[in-house]
């Protein structure tokens, strides 16, 4: 299931998306899994921000796994 960024915070962070371009292609040299490209670490980003936006309501929290 994918969750789109509520209005407001898509208009937060959309201008500022281009400015991560130039890093983006100059650190990932090969696609990895599933980042293949800027539009696809872009979503990330996005909806990564959506994330951390509903966790910052009381009692919420984000956890980062590795494998």
């Amino acid at each position: 299931m994918t969750r789109t960024l509520p209005e407001p915070m898509l208009a937060v962070v959309e201008p500022y998306l281009g400015s991560l371009r130039e890093p983006f292609d100059r650190h990932l040299t090969e696609p990895t899994c599933w980042i293949k490209d800027f539009p696809s670490f872009s979503r990330l980003v996005t909806e990564w921000g959506g994330v951390v936006s509903q966790a910052a309501r009381p009692d919420w929290a984000v956890i980062g796994l590795r494998s």
